[in-house]
């Protein structure tokens, strides 16, 4: 799913609505410093849903080991900024280039010549008899 470039501060305003609506807290509460459990309220299970819903809303994937490490609002907003900077970037260098037109069979296809073998004679051929032999 393509989603519309964002940088920090597009993220940073749909993390801080989306966690005052899932936390039931008003938006102006909600600041980077502030801690999700000790300030906030969310418990165990909030997090999880917050980081389903995160990577959803993002098309991330947080693995378990990131989302133990977010405490703060502004950890959320640095980690989802990263990946999204990162997918965006993925993106862009898994762009698929145009395709070539067919070639023309009309075209002489280029044949390999070998130096190496040209008085050898190929398999079932006979040998080429020198003119000078015999003589």
């Amino acid at each position: 799913m393509n989603r519309p470039r964002q940088g920090r501060t597009e993220v940073a305003n749909l993390v801080i609505a989306t966690l005052a609506t899932h936390l039931n807290v008003i938006e102006q509460r909600v600041r980077e410093d502030v801690h999700l459990v000790d300030d906030l309220g969310a418990d165990s299970l909030d997090l999880v849903e917050l980081v389903l819903q995160f990577e959803e809303m993002f098309s991330v994937e947080i693995p378990d080991d990131d989302a133990e490490q977010l405490t703060t609002v502004g950890d959320i907003v640095n980690m989802l900024t990263e990946k999204v900077s990162r997918n965006m970037v993925e993106e862009e260098e898994n762009v698929v280039p145009q395709e070539l037109p067919p070639e023309d069979p009309e075209e002489p296809q280029k044949v390999e010549d070998s130096a190496d073998n040209e008085d050898e004679p190929e398999d079932g051929e006979e040998p080429e008899a020198d003119e000078n032999e015999g003589d």
